[in-house]
């Protein structure tokens, strides 16, 4: 778990697990509201933990897109905390089918896994979402998968596996991965930000953009 203040929100990272993915809760100092961003765990007890016990009121749940190690841990922080969850709207469609190959893959269990409903798609919004104290932009960014989204609140760019450091972009067709589609949003994230634009991604340490931007803009 790290810790990073930036402005008036602050911004903790948690490693999940299994797979070394990123999950953050951002949240206001006054009001104690807060967001959940990929909660990629199979037992998220980390987050609930902290949740629970800094006296945080979870508002949100975001989902960058649908891969298991950004969403994992949706159901029981759901149960737990009842807040609503919010993806694009090809994002609610693929989570809503159940799989079973990463419960396999990791802990050789027949287990099904899928998640019923989605509260808000972000297309159905106009892709913003304003409650006090927070004002949500998404940007949706296929390629990495055609139902990936950035998530932009305040100084900050969450990315999800769109734009990381240090990391080769994992672009797969059988994943509804395009590499048209993510030159193209490669292009509109970089135009729209400035480079000294915060980025939070879903892999790795965060960055700025501009740190990254001879590399992506010249990825093939």
């Amino acid at each position: 778990m790290e810790d990073i203040l930036y402005n008036k929100f602050e911004v903790i990272r948690f490693i999940n697990h299994p797979v070394p993915s990123n999950s953050y809760v951002v949240y206001d100092k006054n009001s104690r509201k807060c967001i959940l961003i990929d909660p990629g765990s199979k037992d998220p007890r980390e987050i609930s933990t902290y949740i629970s016990e800094n006296s945080l009121f979870l508002q949100y749940i975001l989902l960058t897109h649908e891969h298991f190690d950004h969403m994992w841990g949706v159901k029981p922080l759901l149960n737990e905390f009842h807040p609503q969850l919010v993806c694009s709207k090809r994002c609610a469609q693929k989570i809503s089918v159940p799989q079973n190959y990463y419960n396999l893959l990791y802990y050789n269990s027949e287990e099904y896994h899928h998640i019923d409903s989605v509260d808000i798609i972000t297309e159905e919004v106009n892709n913003h979402l304003h409650s006090y104290p927070f004002d949500i932009y998404f940007i949706n960014t296929p390629g990495h998968s055609s139902s990936s989204i950035c998530i932009h609140i305040g100084n900050y760019l969450f990315t999800g596996d769109t734009i990381m450091n240090g990391f080769k972009p994992f672009i797969k067709k059988r994943h509804e991965g395009s590499i048209e589609e993510f030159q193209g949003s490669i292009e509109l994230i970089f135009n729209s930000f400035p480079p000294h634009v915060l980025v939070y991604p879903g892999h790795g340490e965060s960055f700025t953009l501009d740190m990254v931007e001879e590399f992506y803009r010249n990825y093939k």
